[in-house]
This record gives structure tokens, C-alpha cells and sequence, in this order.
């Protein structure tokens, strides 16, 4: 399950960094680590392109598998349903 921030295309750099400094935090706090601990959550961190490099394949996965499943929907209209969101950063 994708637990990740998406911001605006638009959004200001010390807008970011703001959240991927407050995130830094919490997850270094200890009750994140031990929610982390007994949920046995993917404690995985992105930021950036590597962040967005991950929602680009994941989307293609996630489209693939629709397809396979039967579902109508094509890749231009999940992007549409998108559209004007970047992906700021995942968590978890």
C-alpha cells in the first residue's frame, strides 16, 4: 500500500523540504519505529526522482495488472485522473 505525499506540480522547494524534514522526525521518533515494528511496515524512504522513478514503474505495474484483470481504464486515463499532482516523497 503507497503511503506517500503528493504536492502540487507547482509547490515551492522550502515547501518540500519542510515536509520531508518534519517526516525525518517522525520517523525518528520511537513510537514511529515501534508502529513500524508490530504493523511489520515497509519502512522504505524516497524522495525526489528516485520517488518519482518508483510511482512511474509502480503505475505501470498497477496498469498492467488492470488490464489482466479485466478492467477498462487506460494508463492516458488514470494520468488524467492525476493530472497537476507531482509526487513529492513515499513513506512506508
Amino acid at each position: 500500500m503507497l503511503r506517500g505525499v503528493f504536492m502540487p506540480a507547482e509547490v515551492k522547494p522550502e515547501h518540500v523540504a519542510f515536509y520531508l524534514d518534519l517526516f525525518t522526525k517522525v520517523r525518528a521518533t520511537p513510537e514511529w519505529k515501534d508502529l513500524m515494528e508490530r504493523g511489520a511496515f515497509n519502512q522504505t524512504a524516497l524522495t525526489g526522482k528516485e520517488y518519482v522513478d518508483w510511482v512511474a514503474r509502480e503505475e505501470a505495474r498497477h496498469v498492467a495488472l488492470m488490464k489482466a484483470a479485466g478492467s477498462s481504464r487506460s494508463k492516458t486515463e488514470l494520468r488524467r485522473a492525476r493530472q497537476g499532482v507531482g509526487p513529492a516523497a513515499r513513506f512506508g
